[in-house]
């Protein structure tokens, strides 16, 4: 009897802790927000990338929920966002900064599907290079992975 009491508190206890974890759709602006503004005030370089892992986190979850088209972050500065007319695709995109290593680019190509089925995800990422044949290459590849997309 002792022992299932102590199981059962244990359980209670780590499942709150897990559900503290994640974030909600709706609550995706306000932590997105939060995560930016720690990531403009910090300027360590390791906690700029354990800042941005949370947040490709957070937008890769935010990417396959049923409120991404209907949604458009507002109050953040450093997030990118377009929307086709027809909202069947949209972008997201923002740039990490580092001090003593390359930055890097961040895309993610949201593609609705019409079926009723889960949103088709592409998740881009690059490091910013110095080599501007290397940014052209960059460039068609996601010029030409938006026209896949889109066809």
């Amino acid at each position: 009897m002792r022992s299932s009491i102590l199981y059962l508190i244990l359980l209670i206890l780590l499942s709150s802790g897990i559900a503290r974890g994640q974030v909600s759709p709706k609550n995706t602006p306000l932590a997105l927000e939060e995560l930016f503004n720690r990531l403009v005030d910090n300027y360590n370089d390791s906690a700029r990338i354990r800042i941005n892992d949370s947040i490709r986190l957070i937008v890769g979850s935010y990417a396959k929920s049923d409120i991404v088209f209907t949604t458009r972050f507002t109050n953040l500065r450093y997030l990118g966002q377009i929307m086709s007319p027809d909202s069947l695709l949209k972008i997201i995109t923002w740039n990490l900064v580092l001090e003593n290593e390359p930055g890097r680019y961040f895309c993610y190509f949201i593609r609705r599907d019409s079926k009723g089925k889960e949103n088709k995800v592409y998740n881009l990422s690059a490091r910013y290079n110095e080599n501007p044949l290397r940014q052209i290459q960059l460039t068609l590849y996601l010029t030409g992975m938006g026209h896949y997309i889109m066809s």
